[in-house]
């Protein structure tokens, strides 16, 4: 497979969207019962029904189907084949509709899904879906061909809709990753975030927020050598290299780092102990979008430093392991958006606090989620 970017599909795709959907069907038989579910629908008929087909690789291993419905977009399936899953493709997919939603406009984009299966709604709600209740009428007849196929019988399901506003710009922010050794490996600073937050609700997150007016006009002082490591490092920043004053950028991210450390858990860090990290910015689609600089700091169990849940912004904040936290991302107990589950996988590549401080990796920009290679080599190699 060659890439695992989604693309429209062709004709020649289309072969494949059957057998994937019923490899996809199969995994679902250790928690629901699919003994009535069927032969799903070829990519041909897909196709004849309209809307648009997107599909990952060659040969193709995932596809996901868009329809209108009256006037409006829905996701009438994601499917990804089981030797593929997990490896970020579906949130290409469902990504990928999104933008293309915007792209044409706007709007809204529901789907049907199971309430209670990890891999569905859970993960829908990371993707920024809520469930609707009672569902929009426009969908009783797809509603009434699932129950006709067996689908209700098997599992609760539910409607799902997501806003998707184009155009909208991407707001500069800050996000610092907390690590230190513990007893059960690397373990990560980590918040629980409030599920009313309209940005994120009930994610696992860093600590973190936007760019304010205030650390623009309070930036902290940055020697001339940090500055020049700094500048480089940002060199791919949209914020920082389109600003008039590329020095000033960088100092007000910092100055953002500085901040929400100190509002979010009480620590007061020094710009050294801030280094570069990551660049993500919300996909196309989000009412609100934000250009995240991600920094690692080291905060080790002995340092006097504790942090402390200290914003409204969470339930709650606390020290795990990195793999912990991935196994139960995986296993639907915690909610991980793309950017930080991609970036503790690569932290639980390095495996230390002294791997990740030294590692110095590249930051390059990311949309749509799609984060490339990793680990990602140091920019300050020997």
């Amino acid at each position: 497979m060659t890439s695992l970017r989604a693309r429209i599909a062709t004709p020649a795709d289309l072969a494949a969207v059957q057998d994937i959907e019923a490899a996809a069907d199969r995994v679902f038989a250790p928690v629901l019962d699919v003994a009535g579910w069927g032969t799903p629908p070829s990519g041909a008929e897909r196709a004849e029904t309209g809307g648009f087909v997107l599909v990952v690789g060659q040969p193709v291993v995932g596809f996901a189907h868009v329809v209108e419905v009256d006037g409006h977009h829905h996701l009438d399936q994601v499917a990804v084949h089981p030797s593929h899953m997990r490896q970020g493709i579906g949130t290409e997919l469902v990504y990928a509709a999104v933008d293309m939603v915007a792209s044409l406009g706007g709007g809204d984009l529901t789907l049907i899904t199971f309430a209670d299966v990890p891999w569905n709604a859970p993960f829908y709600e990371t993707l920024g879906f809520e469930t609707v209740d009672p569902a929009p009428a426009r969908l009783e007849p797809l509603l009434a061909r699932e129950r006709a196929g067996g689908l209700h019988a098997a599992g609760r399901r539910v409607v799902m809709s997501r806003s998707i506003t184009a155009g909208v710009v991407p707001r500069p922010a800050v996000s610092v990753i907390p690590v230190r050794d513990g007893e059960r490996g690397l373990e990560v600073y980590v918040q629980h975030r409030v599920h009313t937050m309209d940005f994120a609700p009930g994610a696992v997150v860093f600590p973190g927020g936007r760019v304010d007016p205030i650390d623009a006009e309070h930036p902290p002082e940055v020697s001339a050598a940090v500055m020049s490591d700094l500048l480089d490092a940002w060199r791919d920043s949209t914020y920082v290299g389109n600003a008039e004053d590329r020095s000033l950028a960088v100092r007000t991210i910092l100055a953002t780092g500085l901040r929400e450390m100190a509002e979010e858990t009480g620590v007061d860090l020094r710009v050294e102990e801030l280094l570069p990290w990551d660049d993500w910015t919300t996909p196309p689609g989000f009412p609100k979008r934000f250009q995240v600089h991600f920094m690692v700091t080291g905060l080790p169990s002995d340092d006097p430093r504790s942090p402390q849940n200290t914003t409204t912004e969470a339930l709650a904040s606390e020290w795990l392991p990195v793999r912990e936290i991935l196994e139960r991302g995986r296993g639907g107990d915690l909610q991980l958006m793309t950017p930080t589950r991609v970036i503790l996988q690569e932290l639980e590549e390095l495996g230390s606090a002294d791997a990740v401080l030294a590692a110095h990796p590249q930051p390059t920009p990311v949309h749509l989620d799609r984060s490339g290679t990793r680990p990602r080599p140091s920019r300050k190699p020997g």
